[in-house]
């Protein structure tokens, strides 16, 4: 399948609250394509939306590895701060 195939499906999902669903397709999205950070930012938004702040920064630091953008750096920071708040 390919990637924009594997984008659409897991943002659909998301969108219908279809986490797991959604989380499969982004999974996907990045063994098929892991030079592709799109996939990462959409797992690391249903991760995000499942309290899964840990998994949710591990995916948007990856992303940003692969692109350095200041949307993604926003994100992480944002990440940090929910996950340290999660440990107290």
């Amino acid at each position: 399948m390919n990637i924009s195939a594997l984008l659409l499906g897991g943002k659909s999902a998301l969108s219908k609250g279809e986490f797991d669903r959604a989380e499969l397709y982004y999974e996907r999205t990045i063994h098929n394509h892991p030079k592709k950070y799109q996939g990462l930012i959409g797992l690391g938004q249903v991760l995000a939306k499942k309290r899964n702040f840990r998994g949710a920064l591990d995916a948007f630091e990856n992303a940003y590895a692969l692109n350095e953008s200041e949307s993604l750096l926003e994100n992480i920071k944002l990440l940090r701060k929910l996950v340290s708040a999660q440990r107290n």
